[in-house]
């Protein structure tokens, strides 16, 4: 039996990079299925579209985002050097609001059990699990560890 406030269906969205037309078409398309929540895993900044567009069309379409590391570094004025990075004078006050109120990670409970939603490993927005960890590359993994779920 479904618990009072645990979700079924779920729609994710990954890195978005300031594409405004493909996240309009991955939310129409995801809307067309009833799910119980859309999730946006952050970076939303530093790409060729409009950040603005894409806070806009997040927040029209109830999507719970987490900030990721183009977000930190936006708000904070670090990588600004990087190809296609976002300028403070490109984003409005709104979606700046927006993004610097984002939180690093979300808790949901779900019909299969807890989901963490983050960009990276919980707090950390640069960790991950990569296509070929395996071995020690996974043993001395910190951040991957630091989940209790994940330690002996």
């Amino acid at each position: 039996m479904l618990g009072e406030g645990q979700l079924r269906r779920i729609g994710i969205i990954g890195d978005i990079h300031a594409e405004d037309r493909l996240l309009q078409a991955a939310l129409e398309f995801l809307a067309k299925f009833n799910l119980d929540l859309i999730m946006a895993v952050g970076d939303i900044a530093d790409g060729v579209g409009s950040v603005d567009r894409c806070c806009q069309l997040l927040q029209q379409y109830g999507a719970a985002a987490v900030i990721g590391n183009h977000e930190r570094w936006f708000l904070s004025g670090q990588a600004r050097d990087l190809q296609n990075a976002t300028s403070s004078d490109d984003v409005s006050s709104q979606a700046l609001a927006f993004m610097a109120e984002l939180p690093k990670t979300r808790d949901y409970e779900t019909v299969a059990g807890r989901l963490l939603l983050c960009h990276g490993l919980g707090e950390y927005d640069m960790g991950g699990v990569w296509p070929g960890d395996n071995g020690y590359a996974l043993e001395s993994n910190l951040a991957l560890h630091a989940f209790s779920v994940f330690s002996g």
